[in-house]
């Protein structure tokens, strides 16, 4: 599982655990899954997906970076639903 902590500058908005994490990047969508080597990347105003158990569930994001490390995605961005 994944763990993804979402920050917008009012502060944390949300800690949800995935199985998979599917947000919008400049260059593509992106995927992460458990064990993925460690990254930064941009993010693009767009959506979050995550999924557990089967359930695909849609958050509205702004624009942002994420930090992905030892299955904790980090987003540092302008807004969250």
């Amino acid at each position: 599982m994944i763990t993804c902590r979402i920050f917008t500058p009012e502060g944390t908005s949300e800690v949800l655990e995935t199985e998979i994490v599917t947000f919008d990047a400049p260059d593509a969508r992106r995927g992460i899954v458990s064990g993925h080597m460690p990254i930064v990347v941009s993010v693009e105003k767009g959506h979050l997906w995550t999924l557990v158990n089967g359930v695909r569930t849609s958050h509205e994001m702004g624009e942002g970076v994420l930090y992905f490390k030892d299955d904790v995605a980090t987003f540092l961005v302008s807004s969250f639903k």
